[in-house]
C-alpha cells in the first residue's frame, strides 16, 4: 500500500516544492493546484477518509479535502495537462487508477 507521505514526496518533487509547502497555508495557484492533485491522489491509491487525508495535509478541514478532489474531478474532462500530470504521478508511484478506490466519492 502507499501511504499519503509517500504521495505527497511524489507530488512535490514533480511540482517543484517541499512536502511542506503542501502541508503550509500558501496560496499562489501554482500550489494549490499541486496540494489538490496531492490530495485527489492520496485519496484514489490509499482510500483514507477525508479527515485523515485533512491531517496529512496541515491539519486542514475534511471539507477542504472534498472540495480540492471535486476541483480536480471537474478539471479532469477539460484539461488534458492535468491528466498527463496524474498519469505521470502515477507511474511515478508504481500505482493506477484501479489501486484503492475505482470512482472517488468526495
Amino acid at each position: 500500500m502507499i501511504a499519503i507521505r509517500t504521495i505527497k514526496q511524489a507530488v512535490a518533487d514533480y511540482y517543484g516544492f517541499s512536502e511542506r509547502d503542501l502541508e503550509g497555508p500558501w496560496q499562489s495557484a501554482r500550489l494549490v493546484r499541486a496540494r489538490q492533485v496531492a490530495i485527489y491522489l492520496a485519496r484514489e491509491i490509499t482510500m483514507q477518509s477525508l479527515p485523515s487525508i485533512a491531517r496529512a495535509f496541515g491539519d486542514r478541514d475534511h471539507s477542504t479535502v472534498m472540495r480540492g478532489i471535486a476541483r480536480i474531478k471537474a478539471a479532469l474532462g477539460e484539461d488534458e495537462g492535468l491528466r498527463g500530470e496524474l498519469a505521470a504521478l502515477r507511474e511515478r508511484l508504481g500505482a493506477d487508477e484501479t489501486d484503492g478506490a475505482t470512482e472517488i466519492e468526495p
